[in-house]
């Protein structure tokens, strides 16, 4: 049975030539992605570029179909997470008892909406809007959901841009190509 597994993940791996091709990509992507966030959260004068940054990395995949996907699900448990916490919060306060109830409530509502694979990311915000030092529930609400949909946005245009900068690059190495075979069919007659 393991070598079964070991010889299903070994075909899938890939080539050293597409690993540094990955690897290249995902470092003008997070860097591109995080320049952006940084520059923009700066000369806006908002708070949480921390959560956009941490949303860009985490949601960068390999594909943009695969990010558009991370990014989609990433943002519906930021909104349950942040919402039960704030709800749960609001009427009895920030504590520990806020903090379990707003736990259990994410982790069902999740379940019957069957993210069962998302419950952490959901979870995770329950606790960060509630016991965040500064400013109101409400505020931290609002800025961690806003820091979310931007740190999904601005990587997935970065990705979209890339994709589009590579197709091009593609089609005019394919046309030198093709511009290289006519003349040596040309000087052949």
């Amino acid at each position: 049975m393991t070598d079964n597994k070991l010889s299903q993940i070994s075909k899938h791996m890939p080539t050293a030539a597409e690993r540094r091709s990955n690897v290249l990509r995902y470092i003008v992507e997070v860097l591109s992605s995080v320049t952006i966030l940084v520059w923009g959260y700066h000369l806006a004068g908002a708070h949480g570029s921390v959560w956009a940054i941490i949303t860009a990395i985490l949601i960068l995949q390999p594909g943009l179909d695969a990010s558009l996907g991370t990014s989609s699900v990433r943002i519906i448990a930021t909104l349950i997470g942040a919402s039960v916490g704030t709800a749960v919060a609001l009427p009895i306060g920030r504590n520990s008892v806020a903090v379990l109830a707003g736990l259990v409530v994410t982790i069902l509502i999740c379940y019957l909406l069957r993210l069962d694979t998302h419950l952490r990311q959901a979870c995770l915000t329950v606790p960060i809007v509630q016991m965040w030092p500064d400013n109101s529930i409400a505020h931290v609400d609002y800025e961690r959901i806003t820091a979310i949909v931007v740190g999904c946005i601005v990587p997935l245009i970065a990705q979209f841009v890339d994709v589009q900068i590579r197709n091009q690059i593609g089609r005019l190495s394919g046309r030198e190509r093709q511009g290289t075979v006519s003349q040596s069919h040309d000087g052949a007659k």
